[in-house]
């Protein structure tokens, strides 16, 4: 099914609070200040007054933020295995917390506005590179539902990696959208809360400040951000036609196919897609030609080593086998290029080749 999602704008500030150090006081400090009264009495000067102490504990302040690193769609394959959808998440509160990541799919994705997303792909597991070198320090166990950072202090941050595996069935120019989503936990513990009710002040109280992500609230414990892969492949078209060159009674003029007549079969493989094909080759089985066809001989200067001329109509703008590649066959199944030979087919371009034979 296709889900329509609309791209979701975070506001400019929220992503630089994500990176700049903000130095806060760390929660659960407590600050005492007393005052100092100075006074005259008929010009002189009186002893000071100091006042009672005050003193007041520094509260938590709640806050995670997650932003997708790449500026991009993340280019896959068909058929690869764990590709990674790379995110920072950052402890923009005053105290250390440990955050508890899920993965959520379908929330759009930061490339495209509306965005269709039409595929899935196949969740691995969660990884994080604590000295951001590029590796996988740690990773969950395959499929899990959830995986805990740790102990996270305020000002840091880690490269969280989403790895999934890209399923054989994906084509050219699909796409599949998901997002981390960042849960504020107590170190060891449950999930963090507001702190209700009126100020206390000598007690450490939670006050939640995260912004909205793309799925979830604000203050609601949690932020989210989206990222996407895109499907990058060949797409290639493989087209088989056969043309009559010679027969014995017309010669070249409007030959027929009759017994003694040449006959071309050109085969044209056409790349539409957005990737390079390499290691192309094709077959073909003659088995059921026999006694109706010459099978082509390796040997023969005309046989199946020898492209077609451009005279013969065969071509149609491609790159031609060489016949420095030719042909081989095993059995009655030729093999074009011949040998171990394989050929590439470039975005946007053809490549050809064909068989010559005779009708008996």
């Amino acid at each position: 099914m296709k889900k329509i999602l609309s791209i979701i704008l975070i506001a400019m500030v929220s992503v630089v609070s994500a990176f700049a150090d903000n130095d806060y006081t760390a929660a659960g400090v407590d600050i005492t200040n007393k005052g100092t009264l100075s006074f005259k009495v008929n010009g002189t000067d009186q002893d000071t007054i100091d006042s009672n102490e005050d003193t007041f504990k520094v509260d938590r302040k709640l806050d995670v933020f997650v932003l997708h690193k790449e500026n991009d769609y993340i280019p896959v394959t068909p058929g690869s295995s764990e590709q990674n959808l790379t995110f920072t998440v950052r402890n923009d509160g005053n105290g250390n917390q440990d955050f508890k990541l899920t993965q959520v799919n379908n929330k759009g994705n930061p490339f495209e506005a509306n965005h269709v997303d039409d595929s899935d792909v196949t969740f691995v597991k969660f990884c994080y590179d604590s000295t951001n070198d590029g590796k996988h320090d740690t990773c969950s166990a395959d499929n899990a539902a959830d995986y805990t950072l740790s102990d996270l202090a305020p000002d840091a941050n880690l490269s969280v990696v989403l790895v999934y595996n890209i399923p054989s069935t994906l084509t050219n120019g699909n796409t599949a959208d998901y997002a981390l989503k960042a849960q504020i936990m107590i170190v060891g513990g449950a999930a963090e809360t507001n702190t209700s009710g009126a100020d206390r002040q000598t007690e450490e109280d939670n006050v939640l400040a995260d912004v909205a992500g793309v799925d979830d609230g604000s203050q609601d414990g949690y932020h989210s951000d989206y990222h996407a892969f895109k499907v990058v492949s060949a797409v290639l078209n493989f087209r088989k036609w056969s043309i009559v060159t010679y027969d014995p009674i017309n010669k070249d003029v409007d030959p027929k196919r009759i017994p003694g007549a040449t006959i071309y079969y050109c085969f044209e493989v056409n790349n539409t897609g957005d990737a390079n094909a390499t290691d192309v080759y094709w077959t073909d089985d003659w088995t059921n030609n026999d006694g109706k066809l010459a099978f082509p001989d390796d040997s023969a200067d005309d046989a199946v080593q020898d492209p077609v001329d451009i005279t013969t109509g065969c071509n149609e703008d491609c790159s031609n086998i060489t016949v420095d590649y030719g042909g081989s066959h095993s059995g009655k199944v030729i093999r074009l290029p011949s040998g171990s030979n394989t050929v590439r087919v470039d975005t946007n371009k053809s490549v050809c080749g064909s068989i010559k034979t005779t009708v008996l």
